[in-house]
């Protein structure tokens, strides 16, 4: 990738790898996707899909979409997602390449396997110069090792800066990493977003009650909890609400509603509780349900010694029958018995 005005966005953690990348070019924008089932993985990357489209149309009120192949499936799946809110998204059918017009269509989802991409890419290109926005997808390691369609695709982005390839390979493009970097301000719009969802708050702007996009926002906020730190202004916020909501506990044999006061509490306590040390950690509410509070004036023991079945024929839980106390340390030691017949 090389260009002034391209950027890399999500990157795998494990290769640092980019597999979202986009740019501008003229009035237009672009935005790659790194394979194409991406386009159809409504259940986990909607709301990515739907802030995609949002910016590649450049926010606007009225927004025509056109499509190749079967990206028609994102379309209904913007129209849907922003009816209650405005007709913002209108379906304009299959794109025909020939005729492309900013007039007609505003935004294109492509899957980027199509052989009219490459034919026609100095008309798209066209497109997205004159404010056109561009969302296209399909598999790099597909291109690389598949001709001649493994070429198109990148006759259409390689003019805008943008090429991609199965191969790893160094190139000059630097990437400055803050640490931590935008999760945690990520992770608190997903909270306020949380919050205002779950004490139904309708007027707020990020008000859901898809209940994908609430598992979505609950995963956001406990995975930015394992790297912020215990006395940042996120936790801090994840305290309050744990302290606020469902502080009497929840019983597990009782039902609760996802979009509700005691969920945001426990889903803030189990975020909150799963980035402060062992030493911090107060008790929970929820003891008293299960597994039980320990009778009053039970002393702890100094030490105990219990066996465990020891076998990897398969997998299960063995209760020990000890109890560790919130803000307790202890330490635990395993002693193997090997014998042979």
């Amino acid at each position: 990738m090389n260009s002034k005005t391209l950027f890399k966005l999500p990157i795998e953690k494990s290769t640092g790898r980019c597999f979202i990348a986009a740019t501008r070019s003229g009035k237009g924008r672009l935005v790659q996707l790194g394979h194409e089932s991406t386009l159809s993985s409504l259940d986990t990357m909607g709301p990515l899909l739907k802030n995609a489209a949002a910016w590649a149309s450049s926010n606007a009120n009225k927004v025509a979409v056109g499509w190749n192949a079967s990206a028609e499936t994102l379309v209904d799946y913007l129209i849907s997602q922003t009816a209650f809110v405005s007709d913002r998204y209108t379906d304009a059918g299959e794109v025909k390449f020939n005729r492309l017009s900013v007039d007609q269509v505003q935004l294109l989802f492509l899957i980027g396997q199509d052989k009219a991409i490459g034919q026609y890419a100095a008309s798209i290109r066209n497109f997205i110069r004159a404010g056109g926005g561009v969302i296209i997808a399909a598999q790099a390691w597909y291109w690389s090792y598949t001709n001649p369609i493994a070429r198109h695709p990148n006759i259409l982005t390689a003019p805008l800066g943008l090429v991609l390839t199965g191969d790893a390979f160094e190139s000059g493009f630097t990437f400055a990493i803050s640490a931590p970097p935008s999760q945690t301000s990520n992770a608190v719009v997903a909270v306020k977003c949380l919050e205002d969802s779950c004490l139904g708050k309708k007027a707020s702007a990020c008000y859901t009650e898809d209940q994908g996009q609430l598992a979505s926002m609950m995963r956001s906020m406990t995975r930015a909890a394992e790297f912020a730190p215990a006395t940042s202004a996120f936790m801090t916020r994840l305290a309050t609400l744990a302290r606020t909501y469902a502080k009497g506990g929840l019983d597990p044999t009782k039902p609760v509603a996802i979009r509700s006061p005691d969920a945001l509490g426990v889903a803030a306590r189990t975020a909150w509780y799963k980035g402060l040390p062992p030493n911090q950690l107060p008790a929970a509410p929820d003891a008293k349900f299960f597994p039980g509070l320990p009778p009053a004036g039970t002393e702890a023991l100094d030490a105990a010694r219990v066996k465990i079945k020891g076998t990897t024929a398969d997998s299960y839980w063995q209760g020990l029958g000890l109890w560790a106390m919130a803000v307790t340390q202890f330490e635990a030691r395993l002693f193997w018995l090997q014998a042979s017949l």
